[in-house]
């Protein structure tokens, strides 16, 4: 990017008058607050430490822009079109985001403090200890995305969708997530403890030293999911999906398990004392060296005898 002086907030206004798309110019430490960019394009921009607080950035583009330390706050913003940006040190407090789409983009230590986001997409981005505390998301789309630290204090996230992300280490304190999908990741030594995670989908992730006791996961789906080494002490899992899930070395103790779902369930000394079964449906589950002291087993579905039948019959050729 060549060296450029500084515009100065009259400047890009005189300059966006004869041009909606801005390129290749330096607007790092500049003071852009309450000016007009809607519907401008940006390529090529060295914004670093800028100043955007309460701008009109409606459907505004940014392609190959250096963001780091700009600040975004008090903005009400639909359709903003990110891509291949780095943004690190930023800051969207206060900031309503609705629509858009963000791709290729990296960060760190980026903050959304207090920030509304819904129905932005997110895709193939890379965020390290990206800041969260107090924001919310609702109908997000996270798709191919890195998520190294990522911290969620106080948030709330509705029909949040994740797909084919890693959130190793993610931890989520007093947030809630309803009828949010986190689907083929990874979730690593994460914290969901004491979190409302009704309906949350984990099909077909893996979960190893993930932490999920005391959580609220009625209805949840953990079919085809792997859980190793990890904890739902406590748990409220009624009428949850566990079908095909693999669960290694676990905690279920005092976990409520009742009317859920686990066909062809596979425990791998996994504790379950002292969980409530009752008719929870166990239909062709298999269960090597669990610990099951003060839990009612007969309290669980009856087994199918001609169901099992009927899906070990081989026609005679």
């Amino acid at each position: 990017m060549t060296e450029h002086k500084m515009l100065s907030a009259d400047e890009l206004q005189e300059y966006i008058k004869n041009s909606a798309c801005v390129h290749d110019v330096s607007l790092a430490g500049g003071d852009y607050q309450n000016i007009n960019l809607e519907g401008i394009r940006f390529e090529c921009i060295d914004a670093r430490g800028a100043k955007f607080t309460a701008v009109n950035l409606n459907d505004s583009v940014w392609e190959c822009c250096q963001l780091d330390n700009a600040i975004f706050s008090q903005c009400h913003i639909d359709n903003l079109y990110m891509t291949d940006c780095t943004l690190t040190d930023g800051n969207f407090f206060d900031t309503v985001l609705k629509k858009g789409l963000w791709s290729r983009c990296s960060a760190e230590r980026l903050s959304f403090a207090q920030a509304s986001l819904e129905s932005t997409v997110w895709n193939a981005c890379q965020f390290s200890d990206i800041r969260l505390t107090e924001a919310q998301f609702h109908n997000a789309t996270w798709s191919a995305c890195i998520f190294k630290d990522l911290q969620l204090d106080d948030c709330y996230l509705e029909k949040v969708r994740a797909s084919d992300c890693d959130l190793n280490n993610a931890c989520f304190r007093r947030s809630d997530l309803i009828q949010c999908a986190i689907e083929r990741s990874v979730l690593n030594e994460c914290i969901f403890s004491m979190n409302d995670l009704r309906y949350l989908s984990l099909y077909r992730s893996q979960c190893e030293n993930s932490d999920f006791t005391h959580a609220n996961m009625a209805f949840s789906i953990l079919s085809e999911s792997y859980f190793r080494h990890s904890t739902f002490t406590g748990a409220n899992l009624t009428n949850a999906n566990l079908n095909l899930m693999s669960l290694d070395a676990g905690d279920m103790s005092k976990t409520d398990l009742r009317y859920a779902s686990c066909r062809r369930l596979k425990a791998n000394l996994t504790s379950f004392v002292e969980a409530r079964l009752d008719n929870a449906d166990f239909h062709q589950a298999e269960f090597i060296d669990c610990d099951w002291r003060g839990v009612d087993r007969t309290s669980v579905r009856p087994i199918e005898e001609k169901r099992v039948a009927a899906e070990k019959w081989q026609p005679h050729l």
